[in-house]
């Protein structure tokens, strides 16, 4: 065998394990993007999570803060206090029962009839009232519904419904009247 013969063999193992090498390089390279790119946007999406998570904390932390304030306020303000207590007083039929049986000379209740209802979306419930009134005339009828609502009382009720006969001819005459109240109430469950 002569020289050149033996240099062109090693010259074609050397071309193909050259060949090789780069084929292997370029699937290398090839596998390894693959495996990054989707490393890569996997990363860049936690990162942009990460990110819109952050801008919520800090939305939610100011939240929490102003709502605090306004609860130590709320705490601090004795009107606050006494018309909140108003609106969300316990349900007790005692105390109820108390304030709509005033002592009233010229008013009489009859027939009253109370029932709970669910929970408003406000976490307040609602309890509806249901009783007649004779009064002494329209004046000591309207007084007694003025005394209800009043901003003063323990428990301030609503008026749904007052239904009685207007008599246009005497006004100082005995009055029958029907109400419907509505009562606010908290209740922890």
């Amino acid at each position: 065998m002569t020289q050149e013969n033996t240099n062109s063999q090693l010259y074609k193992k050397t071309n193909k394990s050259n060949m090789y090498a780069i084929l292997i390089l370029l699937a290398t390279i090839w596998i390894t993007l693959f495996v990054l790119s989707d490393l890569y946007s996997s990363y860049t999406q936690f990162s942009e999570e990460k990110a819109s998570l952050k801008t919520k904390e800090e939305t939610l932390s100011n939240e929490l803060k102003a709502l605090n304030e306004k609860q130590e306020k709320v705490k601090s303000d004795k009107k606050t206090l006494q018309l909140i207590s108003q609106y969300a007083s316990p349900y007790r039929e005692d105390l109820i029962l108390n304030q709509i049986y005033a002592k009233f000379d010229w008013i009489s209740i009859n027939d009253i009839t109370m029932d709970k209802w669910q929970k408003l979306p406000n976490w307040l419930s609602m309890a509806n009232i249901n009783f007649s009134v004779n009064a002494k005339n329209i004046i000591a009828l309207n007084k007694y519904l003025d005394y209800l609502t009043n901003k003063t009382s323990n428990i301030r009720f609503v008026i749904k419904n007052v239904n009685f006969p207007l008599n246009s001819e005497n006004q100082n005459s005995t009055t029958q009247a029907s109400l419907s109240l509505w009562m606010y109430y908290f209740e922890n469950n």
